[in-house]
């Protein structure tokens, strides 16, 4: 009897030692934990002002979408360690859904995302063992029509214990016929914390 009663307080206590786990809104605020580093809220915040000003631009919206579009360089211009993608991908994925703009993935800045789309031609348009008709013929890929390119940018500033940073999101839509810009935007993220309270 000893013995259960010792087996279910040892269960009891290691079920009461358990930490609580539990599901984030990533678009909500409250429940996170808010530091001077960019996180998941500032991606999506940012990322919302881009989509809202870039979907109903004109140069985006004129006959003959959707237009591809390129991912050209986005520079990390902070002393933190960014996943610019993770701006860049919320933005892809609203502009694809809106049914305006395409993202080819054969070409990018630095090399083609996709090489496979381009090297897998060349392997097997001679290889007996595959289909013709099934392997895409010259001249089928599509170039793009705009390039987005973009920085993100950290500033800092200290007014006694309270110290400041902003992040500003810049990019820029260009047209890569011309080479002009036809859409830019900036959105800027500032957080403030305390140093006793916050690392810098």
């Amino acid at each position: 009897m000893k013995k259960i009663i010792g087996l279910c307080l040892i269960a009891v206590y290691f079920t009461a030692c358990q930490s609580k786990t539990s599901y984030i809104d990533p678009n909500a605020s409250n429940g996170k934990i808010v530091s001077l580093s960019v996180n998941q809220q500032d991606w999506a915040s940012a990322a919302q002002s881009m989509i809202n000003s870039l979907i109903n631009h004109p140069s985006i919206s004129k006959p003959g979408g959707p237009h591809v579009m390129m991912i050209s360089r986005i520079s990390n211009k902070t002393d933190q360690h960014i996943d610019t993608d993770l701006l860049i991908k919320k933005i892809r994925i609203a502009l694809l859904k809106s049914g305006k703009i395409q993202v080819t993935t054969a070409i990018a800045h630095g090399g083609p995302e996709d090489a496979s789309t381009k090297n897998i031609r060349k392997q097997l348009r001679d290889d007996d063992e595959f289909d013709k008709t099934t392997i895409a013929k010259k001249g089928t890929m599509k170039s793009a029509k705009f390039s987005l390119s973009g920085k993100i940018i950290q500033s800092k500033a200290i007014a006694g214990k309270v110290k400041q940073v902003t992040y500003t999101f810049q990019l820029s839509l260009t047209d890569t016929k011309t080479g002009l810009a036809v859409w830019e935007e900036e959105v800027e993220i500032i957080k403030q914390g305390k140093k006793s309270s916050v690392g810098w």
